[in-house]
């Protein structure tokens, strides 16, 4: 074990250092949900305050959306360049998806959005079909050759930290305070 040999040969600052170093790498390698307990022992164990800020920092950059958690706002384009950010859609159910045209299982699931997008289309839901692929083309052009009626946008200006480690095909919905509540 990474902690076991490290225990044995650093103490005080030294190994907090280590192992804040170890569960900072971990959250950036896309562990950190798994990793979030581990970080919280750690910060209540440990007396160096520096380093329980960092994991503090890096662990919520790197969580992602997370249930009953305030979504972050951020800026997106649609075909037509029209921005939209979430702060514009507060009090609106959101239905968020991010997925690419290089993505297979994202793929297979548009047919089955997009008839959720017509079945709820009164229901005052928002759909937010996000697109990673870095040719914004590939995926209106994909969406319009099959028939999908949802609308399509793309992440405008910077990404947003706490999305990093967001994996697709990935959905979540935002209720109307704007916290997440399903993902």
């Amino acid at each position: 074990d990474r902690y076991q040999l490290a225990e044995k040969y650093l103490t005080g600052e030294p190994l907090a250092y280590y192992r804040a170093k170890l569960l900072s790498s971990d959250c950036r390698s896309g562990w950190a949900k798994q990793t979030g307990p581990a970080i919280k022992s750690f910060i209540n164990n440990n007396e160096y305050e520096s380093y329980n800020n960092v994991l503090r920092t890096v662990y919520n950059d790197a969580k992602g959306l997370l249930r009953n958690e305030e979504a972050p706002d951020f800026t997106l384009k649609d075909i037509n360049g029209q921005t939209v950010t979430l702060a514009d859609l507060s009090g609106k159910v959101i239905y968020l998806d991010f997925w690419a045209t290089w993505c297979p299982p994202c793929l297979a699931e548009m047919p089955n959005i997009d008839q959720l997008y017509r079945d709820l289309e009164q229901d005052d839901i928002v759909f937010l079909m996000i697109s990673v692929d870095k040719d914004f083309s590939k995926a209106t052009s994909y969406v319009n050759t099959k028939g999908f009626q949802f609308p399509v946008f793309r992440i405008a200006g910077n990404w947003p930290s706490i999305l990093n480690s967001t994996t697709i095909p990935t959905s979540f919905v935002i209720d109307r305070q704007g916290r997440v509540v399903l993902e």
